[in-house]
């Protein structure tokens, strides 16, 4: 199957969630020259499309996938049935 990006609308952003240090998530600003830069690599999204269909396939049904990025690498932190 051959994979391609058909669209990629890139959102201007002034804050992001981070780990704090106490624990939990905080928000944080966003460097101005950063804001209109897109959160992932075009090989993110790919790599995310080709996780996102092998959890699909593994479980039979559509998953709703919670993950995130850390040092560039992609972390799956659940993933659960779609609700009808």
């Amino acid at each position: 199957m051959r994979r391609e990006i058909r669209a990629r609308t890139i959102a201007n952003k002034t804050v992001r969630e981070v780990i704090a240090r106490e624990g939990g998530v905080e928000s944080v600003g966003i460097p101005e020259t950063d804001q209109d830069a897109p959160s992932l690599t075009d090989a993110q999204l790919l790599a995310l499309a080709d996780l996102g269909m092998q959890i699909e396939n593994y479980f039979h049904a559509p998953q709703d996938i919670e993950w995130c990025v850390k040092d560039g690498e992609i972390f799956v932190l659940q993933t659960r049935a779609m609700k009808k």
